[in-house]
C-alpha cells in the first residue's frame, strides 16, 4: 500500500510589480497635472506680455485707434514675467512629484506660497491700475461707437457704464481672478500638508 505523500507548503510570493502597484497614485496625478497646469499658465502669461506690446497694432486691424496706458503694459510685463518664473518652478515640482522625490515636494510648497503672495500682490495693485484700465475701456468704447456711426449701425451697448462703474468692475474682476488663481495652490498645499501624505513623503528617496 502506497504511503500518503506530504507536500510542503510554499510561501506565497508577490508578483514582481506588486510593490509598484501598491504605491499611491497621487504623486503621479499631482505631478502630471502640475506640469500641464504650469505649461498652460506660462503660455498664457507669454501671450499676455506679447499682447501688451502689440495692442495698438491689433486694434488697428479692427480700425480702432487706441493707446494702451503705460501702467497697464508695465503691469502685464511684470505679472507675466513672474508668472513664467513660477511656472518653471511648478513644472520642476511636477517632475519631482511624479518621480516621488522630496525636492519635488519642497519645490511645490515654495510655489504654493509664492503663487498666493503674487496673487495677493496683484490684487493689492488694483488701485494703481484701475483708473488706467477704465480709461482704456472708454477708449475702446468710443472707437466702437465711432465705427458704428460711420457705418450707419447702432452703437454697441456700453457694458461698463460710466467711469465709476468701469473702475468697480475692474476691482471685481481682479478679486475673482485672484480667487481663481489661488484655487490650485490651496488644493496642492492642503494635500501636501495632510499627516498621512507627510508620512508617505518621508519614505521617498532623495
Amino acid at each position: 500500500m502506497d504511503e500518503p505523500q506530504h507536500f510542503a507548503a510554499t510561501p506565497a510570493t508577490k508578483p514582481p510589480d506588486a510593490d509598484r502597484r501598491e504605491q499611491p497614485s497621487w504623486p503621479m496625478g499631482f505631478g502630471v497635472f502640475s506640469m500641464v497646469y504650469s505649461g498652460l499658465g506660462m503660455l498664457l502669461a507669454a501671450l499676455g506680455i506679447v499682447f501688451s506690446f502689440f495692442t495698438e497694432n491689433l486694434m488697428k486691424l479692427a480700425e480702432m485707434d487706441v493707446a494702451m496706458p503705460t501702467v497697464l503694459r508695465a503691469a502685464a510685463v511684470i505679472s507675466g514675467g513672474l508668472s513664467i518664473l513660477l511656472g518653471v518652478v511648478l513644472f520642476a515640482a511636477g517632475i519631482g512629484l511624479a518621480r516621488r522625490r522630496p525636492w519635488g515636494v519642497s519645490a511645490a510648497k515654495f510655489w504654493v506660497v509664492a503663487r498666493i503672495l503674487l496673487a495677493v500682490a496683484a490684487l493689492a495693485s488694483t488701485p494703481i491700475t484701475a483708473k488706467a484700465n477704465a480709461d482704456f475701456q472708454q477708449q475702446v468704447q468710443d472707437e466702437q461707437e465711432r465705427i458704428a456711426a460711420q457705418r450707419g449701425r447702432p452703437a454697441p451697448p456700453n457694458l461698463g457704464g460710466d467711469e465709476a462703474g468701469r473702475v468697480r468692475m475692474t476691482y471685481i474682476m481682479a478679486a475673482v481672478g485672484a480667487a481663481l488663481i489661488c484655487v490650485y495652490p490651496f488644493v496642492l498645499g492642503g494635500w501636501l500638508s495632510r499627516r498621512p501624505i507627510r508620512e508617505q513623503i518621508e519614505s521617498w528617496s532623495a
